[in-house]
C-alpha cells in the first residue's frame, strides 16, 4: 500500500515538473514567435515572416506595432495589394486607422498608385499629422505627374520638421523648369523642313537621317522627272518614296514631341518614387 501511495506521489510531482518545464520553454509563446518573425525579417523570408506575424496579431490584436510590422512586411515582399486587403479587414473603416498604422497604409495605396483612395483616405483621415498628410499628397499628386499641386503640397513642409522634403522640392523644381515639348510645333516644323520637328525634341539622329533621306529622294525624283518629263518611271518611284516618308515623318514629330513629354515625367516620377520608397 505504502508503495503504491509513494508511486501516485511521484506520479504527481513528475507531471506538475514536466508541466512547468514544458510551458517554460515554450517555443510557440508570444515572446519566441516574436523572435522568430524578427529573425525570419532579418533573413528576408518575407513569406514566413507575414505567417508568423499573423499569429502574433491573432495572439495580440491590440499591440500596433505588430500591426504594423505584418502590413511593412507585405510591402517589402512586393504584395501591397495584399497589404492593402488585410488592412482593410483589420481596419474597415478607413479613416478611423491609428496614427501607428495610417502612414503604411497611405504608403501601400500610393506604392499601387490608387490615387483616388489614397486622397480621399488623406483628407478624411485625422490621424495623420500634418506634416505627414501633406508630403503624402505632394508624392500622390507627383506619381501622377501633376507637378504644380505636388509642389504646393510640398511647400507646405517645413524643412525644419523634414529635411528630406528639400529633395522632393527639388525634383519638382527640375520638372517645372521642364518646358514640355508642343506636339503642334514639332508638327508645324517638320512640314516646313524635313526632321526639323525631331531635331526640335532633341531627337537629332533621326531628325537629320529624316532631312538627309527626304532630300535625297525628292532629289532623285527631281532629276528623273528633269531627264524623262511626267513619263519618268525613275521620278514617280523616287516621288513616292520621298512623299511617303515625308508625310510619316510629319506625323512621327508630333508623336516624338509626346513621348518626350513622357519621358521627361516618367524621369522624375522615377526619381520622387525612389526618394519616396527609401524615405519609408
Amino acid at each position: 500500500m505504502r508503495l503504491i501511495f509513494g508511486l501516485l506521489i511521484f506520479c504527481l510531482l513528475g507531471t506538475n515538473f514536466c508541466i512547468k518545464t514544458c510551458h517554460a520553454q515554450d517555443l510557440y509563446d508570444y515572446s519566441h514567435s516574436a523572435e522568430f518573425a524578427q529573425y525570419l525579417l532579418e533573413t528576408r523570408q518575407f513569406s514566413l515572416a507575414i505567417s508568423e506575424l499573423e499569429r502574433l496579431v491573432f495572439l495580440n490584436p491590440t499591440d500596433m506595432g505588430v500591426q504594423r510590422k505584418l502590413l511593412s512586411t507585405y510591402i517589402k515582399a512586393d504584395i501591397s495589394v495584399e497589404g492593402l486587403k488585410r488592412a482593410d479587414l483589420m481596419y474597415p473603416v478607413p479613416k478611423s486607422i491609428p496614427a501607428e498604422i495610417a502612414p503604411t497604409y497611405a504608403f501601400m495605396l500610393l506604392k499601387e498608385k490608387d490615387f483616388s483612395r489614397a486622397e480621399d483616405f488623406l483628407n478624411s483621415n485625422s490621424n495623420l499629422t500634418v506634416d505627414e498628410k501633406y508630403l503624402f499628397l505632394g508624392t500622390r499628386y507627383a506619381l501622377d505627374h501633376q507637378w504644380s499641386e505636388a509642389k504646393f503640397y510640398y511647400d507646405q513642409v517645413p524643412v525644419t520638421q523634414k529635411p528630406i522634403i528639400a529633395e522632393y522640392r527639388e525634383i519638382v523644381d527640375h520638372s517645372l523648369a521642364q518646358k514640355p515639348k508642343s506636339p503642334l510645333l514639332a508638327t508645324g516644323l517638320s512640314i516646313l523642313v524635313p526632321g526639323a520637328g525631331k531635331v526640335y525634341t532633341k531627337d537629332w539622329k533621326n531628325g537629320v537621317m529624316s532631312f538627309l533621306f527626304v532630300g535625297a529622294t525628292a532629289w532623285q525624283a527631281y532629276r528623273g522627272f528633269d531627264r524623262s518629263g511626267v513619263e519618268s518611271i525613275r521620278g514617280w518611284i523616287f516621288a513616292s518614296v520621298s512623299t511617303g516618308f515625308y508625310i510619316g515623318n510629319v506625323f512621327g514629330s508630333y508623336k516624338s514631341a509626346k513621348i518626350f513629354n513622357r519621358s521627361q515625367n516618367e524621369q522624375r516620377q522615377n526619381e520622387i518614387e525612389n526618394l519616396f520608397y527609401s524615405d519609408y
